[in-house]
């Protein structure tokens, strides 16, 4: 009965080769997505001024048009960071990141597609639930 015990806890565990390229995807491009957003949120203020120096008109909505971009700007933060977060989780085999990941991915293709439908919007779609997929393959592995 030890040596099944030995046996069991040296017995190396390999992670997918696959899964780690997806995580690392996923941290390029959730992350890189993390930081706009985060910069976005900080620079509002000067980006609304600029675009009310070069477009007039714009002062008339300039408020809305603040509240608009600190608002896509904190729901991408979060989206985003949840999805680094589901990464960093599925890398380590753990579950809940899928759940995590799926979730922050699955309300990001339904804000793109009631926002507005559009090419870029369709393709950004296909390609998170591309990734959705192809984690799910790995979901069984996960603990």
């Amino acid at each position: 009965m030890s040596e099944t015990n030995l046996e069991n806890s040296t017995e190396a565990f390999v992670r997918p080769r696959m899964l780690k390229v997806l995580c690392v995807l996923t941290f390029v491009w959730s992350g890189g997505i993390t930081l706009f957003s985060a910069v976005g949120l900080v620079l509002t203020d000067r980006l609304i001024r600029i675009l009310t120096q070069l477009f007039p008109k714009l002062e008339e909505v300039s408020i809305n048009l603040h509240l608009l971009m600190m608002m896509g700007c904190l729901m991408l933060l979060i989206f985003s960071a949840a999805s680094v977060w589901g990464g960093i989780l599925m890398l380590r085999m753990r579950k809940t990141g899928f759940v995590i990941y799926t979730i922050a991915n699955g309300l990001v293709i339904l804000l793109q597609i009631f926002l507005k439908i559009s090419p870029t919007n369709v393709g950004f779609a296909l390609i998170s639930l591309a990734f959705i997929l192809m984690y799910a393959r790995y979901y069984k592995t996960m603990k």
